[in-house]
């Protein structure tokens, strides 16, 4: 299963790691609530997708990749 960051509303919450298969199922096992009950909007240009419950704003997910590489 793929890992997913998940960056809470909260202002001084950490970032959280959460397995699932999805977007969606990432986003409701952190959640705890409900499949129907979430949005998740399209990705940015840095893979973050905001995450709404009932129409607020929940927090931001993206897909958490392992390797990372950089080049100048």
């Amino acid at each position: 299963m793929p890992q997913f960051e998940f960056d809470p509303a909260e202002t001084n919450a950490p970032v959280q790691l959460i397995r699932g298969r999805d977007a969606a199922d990432a986003a409701r096992r952190v959640l705890a609530v409900p499949v129907d009950t979430i949005a998740i909007t399209a990705p940015d240009e840095e893979g973050w997708q905001t995450v709404t419950e009932d129409e607020a704003v929940a927090g931001r997910l993206r897909l958490h990749q392992r390797m990372r590489f950089r080049r100048d």
